[in-house]
């Protein structure tokens, strides 16, 4: 077998980049409201394994559900009804890798 691809080593001989290996990309940015929904489309979803990254989610009882089907990415900011804190609106980032 060949080994095929570009690797990087630094002075002292350790591998820092394989081009070989999985790459994050970022696909887009959006904004969600408490108790909202929100469906985005993105054919670059198809193109790995989808991630999300939701800014300052450090309030108790609050969290963002995600599923992915096929190029459509569905993320639903939770909640619950026993938490009466004011909740923001959340920047959601999302890609694959």
């Amino acid at each position: 077998m060949v080994m095929q691809g570009l690797q990087v080593f630094d002075a002292s001989g350790r591998l820092i980049f394989d081009a070989s290996t999985s790459l994050t990309v970022v696909l887009g940015e959006v904004i969600i409201a408490p108790k909202t929904t929100v469906t985005v489309t993105n054919d670059g979803l198809l193109n790995g394994n989808p991630f999300i990254v939701a800014t300052d989610m450090a309030a108790a009882g609050n969290w963002i559900d995600y599923s992915v089907s096929g190029n459509t990415l569905t993320l639903t900011y939770q909640v619950p009804s026993w938490n009466n804190s004011n909740f923001n609106n959340k920047k959601v980032i999302y890609g694959v890798y």
